[in-house]
């Protein structure tokens, strides 16, 4: 479960038990110091003239659009609504244009986590957790749509508008390059599986129980209506009758209308333990909704789903796809906790167990990885990829950070390990954190502008001496002084940072040196050459509870000042799906610029990616194939002819899943299987199958001058035989 969450529940919990002061009613520009990199993050509340801290109000997020920043909300329609209703309006920032995800989505439960406690600019406020709301127009959609299938067990109600949901729009319109052939014909296959999880239309399965007002004009260009119809199309699909559409006939965010957001948000409340929930999700980041939490995936970066209901025999019915584990919070609110609850999973045998809160369920899995049932398990210690350590590299931004540069080569520009860290840190400090204004943007006796002090003018929301991250240097540390409580950063390899060294034979991916020069080995190719880079992620091995990545060079697009110094750190905007669990790249490529300038298209200059497995290793087990046989026996080594014949396959639990079937017919051609098939024959047949895995790797290469990634050659079962004797009636 997110420490966020956990703070979350924690606030469900104790809030009716503070003794809350009265607050002055107005505007309250507010910060709390970011536990990922110590700034201060700036937000808006107004409390209304009716507050009453006695009473629990309700509070309404705004979630503003790209470019834009938090800002008052006490004025206009909106303010004359909290005053009559008692409403507190919030205003997060969202570390300005982030998207609302990642990063961005946390900062709404930060500011919630942070308005339940005083400040030096107003006492404590009494929130409402029951009555939570969010609304927004544009990338404030964005936010919203993922906010309504991500936590509906949150969110009492929200109204996105104008927002994008689906990746096969948004991308293209925004990320791609200008000659890309377009979706569906492409798709950065290292990129589709976190487009997956950014993208909201494909989770609406979660936001049954969600009211969701939607509100589009059929004349946006910047984010097309297609986003909105299809979100609410899916949700009526699904039975959800507590969606309301507002369709409008201007362009981007011409009908957005706040009040009108508050009046459909009027009188809801948090929908408390529902009988029947769903859990559609491709990551274990996302792994929760009410009473139901998912553990375990039988494959990586494939769709999950859970599909669970409680009925009134104390009965507990689940479809499952895709899921290894998951884990039940039962209450007498769901069951009868007197009693053994009987559980149906799928087309397996029943079976009963006394409810708890925490009950966890584990499928059961034959020799060829087939679940044959499930059984209740004991609550484990979480190993390998889990809710907390599961990826991708953004992951590791998510939460404290620190990087650390090989100083080998010294603290200048002589030294490339230096030079990369100073450039994230700037890049981080740029887009995360100070914002930059256009003014006193000269340069500084000749220095980068990416080395500290920068010679750029704070931009507005910036609390004063606001903390920057700042690269360390590996000599600094030992064994003994790590910061062993942070993700680490660390920028080098093995013969320029002794970490990396240190570290390198416990990682999921082989750093050694050809001749003296850089190389990595993933799986069965070596990328090598001093302009090679690479940056990838892991569970840390001497801190397991934290990340490590490791980054020899940045993968950046190289924005500079001459882009305009509102742009400079542009690369994280795309942080949520720009950057798998691994790549490696050419650092003498220069990448092609996409529709969105001054971004570049960063897969041009990639030469692996892809994701590790469950174990944070590189997938290296074959899937099994298997028979199913139908026909008539005619004796103990005599078949009929003809002979049905279907093939299945399965994959080892924790990869990626099946790529492909073959079989063989005697010494014929290898062929793909698609469909049962017979066989025909009077005589000896002898029939081979092997299975192929989706192994979770892409390579890339050129075609028509375009450098596209393409699935990596798959762990290939070897050939089983089968010998048949057939004779025909």
């Amino acid at each position: 479960m997110p420490a966020l969450r956990i703070i979350l529940i924690w606030l469900l919990g104790c809030a009716a038990t503070i003794a809350y002061e009265p607050a002055r009613p107005g505007d309250y520009a507010c910060t709390y110091m970011s536990p990922v990199d110590g700034s201060m993050q700036p937000y808006h509340v107004y409390v209304p003239t009716s507050y009453n801290p006695a009473a629990a109000a309700p509070a309404a997020f705004f979630l503003h659009g790209f470019g834009g920043r938090t800002r008052p909300l006490g004025h206009g329609g909106r303010k004359a609504w909290a005053d009559r209703t008692g409403w507190l309006l919030v205003a997060p920032d969202g570390r300005g244009s982030q998207n609302w995800d990642y990063i961005g989505e946390d900062d709404i439960f930060l500011v919630l986590e942070d308005l339940a406690r005083p400040t030096p600019e107003r006492p404590a406020l009494n929130v409402d957790r029951q009555r939570l709301y969010a609304e927004g127009c544009s990338m404030g959609g964005h936010g919203c749509f993922r906010l309504a299938t991500r936590h509906p067990d949150v969110f009492a109600a929200t109204a996105p508008a104008a927002g994008w949901t689906s990746y096969f729009e948004f991308y293209p319109h925004w990320y791609d390059t200008d000659e890309s052939p377009g979706m569906p014909d492409y798709v950065d296959p290292a990129r589709r599986p976190l487009l997956e999880t950014a993208s909201a239309l494909g989770q609406t399965a979660n936001a049954l129980w969600s009211p969701v007002y939607v509100t589009y004009d059929l004349y946006d260009r910047v984010n097309p209506s297609i986003n909105a119809e299809s979100f609410v199309a899916r949700l009526r699909r699904i039975g959800n009758v507590r969606v309301q559409v507002n369709e409008g006939f201007g362009r981007h965010c011409r009908s957005y209308d706040a009040v009108d957001n508050y009046r459909f948000f009027f009188g809801k409340r948090r929908r408390e333990s529902p009988k029947s929930l769903t859990l559609r999700t491709n990551t274990l980041r996302y792994n929760q909704t009410w009473w139901l939490t998912l553990d375990r995936l039988i494959y990586q970066k494939q769709w999950t789903r859970i599909d669970a209901m409680i009925d009134a025999g104390n009965n507990l019915l689940v479809h499952t796809s895709n899921v290894r584990q998951f884990r039940l919070a039962l209450t007498d609110d769901l069951v009868d906790m007197s009693r053994h609850v009987r559980i149906f999973i799928d087309d397996h045998e029943p079976f009963r167990v006394r409810p708890e809160a925490g009950l966890v369920l584990r499928a059961q899995l034959d020799e060829r990885h087939r679940v044959i049932g499930w059984s209740r398990v004991e609550a484990a210690a979480p190993t390998g990829k889990t809710h907390q350590l599961s990826g991708p590299i953004a992951e590791a931004f998510r939460s404290r950070f620190v990087i650390i540069y090989g100083a080998r080569k010294g603290h200048d520009t002589g030294n490339p390990d230096w030079v990369a860290a100073q450039r994230l840190a700037a890049d981080w400090n740029a887009w995360m954190t100070l914002h930059w204004s256009g003014r006193g943007n000269e340069d500084t006796a000749g220095r980068p502008w990416w080395m500290q002090p920068y010679p750029f003018a704070e931009g507005e929301h910036v609390a004063g001496k606001q903390p920057l991250v700042t690269p360390l240097p590996d000599s600094q540390f030992t064994l003994a002084n790590l910061p062993y409580e942070a993700n680490w950063i660390l920028v080098g390899d093995p013969s320029s940072n002794w970490i990396v060294d240190q570290l390198a034979g416990d990682l999921p991916l082989r750093l050694r040196r050809d001749a003296g020069t850089p190389a990595i080995e993933v799986a069965d190719r070596v990328f090598s050459g001093s302009e090679l880079g690479y940056f990838f992620i892991a569970a840390n091995p001497l801190a397991p509870e934290r990340y490590v990545a490791v980054a020899r060079g940045y993968l950046s697009s190289g924005i500079s000042p001459g882009d305009g110094v509102s742009n400079l750190g542009k690369d994280l905007e795309g942080l949520p799906f720009y950057w798998p669990d691994y790549v490696v790249w050419d650092q003498g490529r220069k990448p092609g610029p996409t529709v969105q300038a001054p971004f570049r298209y960063l897969p041009d200059t990639f030469l692996a990616a892809g994701f590790f497995d469950s174990s944070w290793r590189l997938d290296t087990t074959p899937p099994v194939s298997r028979l199913s046989l139908t026909g008539r026996r005619l004796g103990r080594q005599l078949v009929a002819s003809p002979l049905k014949v279907s093939i299945h396959a399965s994959d080892a639990p924790g990869g990626f899943g099946v790529q492909k079937i073959e079989f063989q017919i005697d010494d014929g051609a290898w062929q793909d299987y698609r469909e049962p098939f017979e066989l025909a024959a009077d005589g000896i047949v002898v029939l081979r199958t092997r299975a192929t895995d989706r192994c979770g790797r892409y390579v890339y290469r050129a075609v028509d001058g375009v450098n596209r990634g393409y699935a990596a050659a798959g762990n290939r079962e070897k050939a089983r035989s089968y010998r048949f004797n057939i004779r025909k009636q």
